[in-house]
């Protein structure tokens, strides 16, 4: 399932979420369906008191969620409107529209495509509700 990690670069300002799977896509079905999912220690809360806001920066992640559900999560916390990255592999782009659908829900944007040189292409997803006008990627919102 996927969970919620630093992104390596020692900035509260960015995260990443990690752990697409084929086999997640029934997990993730279930709790849009049910609205439940196993809750764990290592929470988002847990996360951004215990890893991101720490000024020491460690790596880290938090447990295992559906999406949906961590992005809920996600958006109940300070972390809302943080940077987040999101990689899918080809096959996972192609193969249907189940997680570029999810991530257009949750307010992701393609920004570029990148190959592997030891896999396929990579498709690099971000959502960032903090952008600058400085920014390329600013758009003025209506």
């Amino acid at each position: 399932m996927t969970k919620l990690s630093t992104m390596g670069a020692s900035s509260c300002a960015t995260i990443a979420i990690q752990g697409f799977k084929d086999s997640d896509v029934n997990l993730e079905i279930e709790y849009q369906t049910t609205g439940k999912y196993k809750k764990y220690k290592q929470g988002v809360n847990w996360f951004y008191n215990n890893v991101l806001y720490p000024t020491n920066q460690a790596l880290g992640r938090t447990s295992h969620y559906p999406f949906s559900a961590l992005m809920e999560e996600i958006n109940r916390s300070s972390m809302r409107d943080k940077f987040i990255i999101a990689v899918l592999n080809e096959y996972q782009q192609h193969k249907s529209t189940f997680w570029t659908d999810l991530f257009e829900q949750h307010g992701f944007e393609l920004v570029d495509v990148t190959h592997n040189n030891i896999g396929t292409d990579n498709y690099i997803y971000v959502r960032n509700l903090a952008r600058t006008k400085e920014s390329p990627l600013y758009k003025e919102q209506d």
